[in-house]
């Protein structure tokens, strides 16, 4: 099947919710998610639309430090559920001027944490960091997990292409592609026992 990019972070949701105890499910995280998806929908679409199609990504300016903010907010109480480890940023700058718009990072960032969540699983742990360099901003996604097979990670990225069971691979696919419209690279650095490293690099915007 083909899933939009909010389907597949609901596939993965609720993957990892059904591993968890039921107890301490947070329903106010998945209504949350749910209600992201209702208004950005149609935004989504035309973005995730064209990006795949290889046409110009969406161009408006965005705050790369409030979208991951949001996003860590939206998946706290997750983490916590699933008794994993979130270690926020320490001190992070009060603004990250990006050349890609706050929903499609939230998009990015959503994907990514709920990726490393499924992996490390319950008792694990992920870091997320956020570091300034002179012409560009990085946000890393560091877990704990198994890690990747060298074959595997050389192929991730693209369509259908996943670690999951039932996975498309389209989110990592259609991430790589908002991050690159903007300018920027979406890295990945695995192996197997050692954990997984994400990190999104975008120019600064300067106006």
């Amino acid at each position: 099947p083909c899933y939009t990019f909010f389907e597949s972070a609901w596939i993965d949701l609720m993957a990892i919710q059904q591993r968890a105890n039921p107890s301490v499910l947070l329903r106010e995280r998945r209504d949350e998610i749910l209600e992201i998806a209702a208004r950005h929908g149609a935004h989504n679409v035309r973005v995730f639309g064209s990006v795949a199609r290889g046409e110009a990504g969406p161009s408006r300016p965005g705050d790369a430090a409030q979208a991951l903010g949001e996003t860590l907010d939206l998946l706290e109480g997750e983490f916590r559920a699933r008794r994993a480890t979130l270690t926020r940023p320490e001190g992070p700058p009060a603004g990250l001027p990006v050349r890609l718009d706050n929903e499609s990072l939230k998009q990015v960032f959503l994907n990514l944490m709920l990726n490393a969540l499924e992996a490390v699983g319950e008792g694990g742990r992920l870091a997320v960091a956020v570091a300034e360099r002179r012409d560009r901003i990085e946000v890393s996604f560091a877990d704990d997990g198994p890690g990747i097979p060298a074959e595997t990670l050389r192929q991730l990225g693209n369509p259908f292409i996943t670690t999951k069971a039932r996975g498309s691979g389209l989110g990592l696919f259609l991430s790589r592609r908002l991050v690159r419209s903007a300018g920027g690279e979406l890295d990945i650095e695995s192996a197997v026992g050692r954990g997984t490293t994400c990190t999104v690099r975008l120019p600064r915007r300067r106006d």
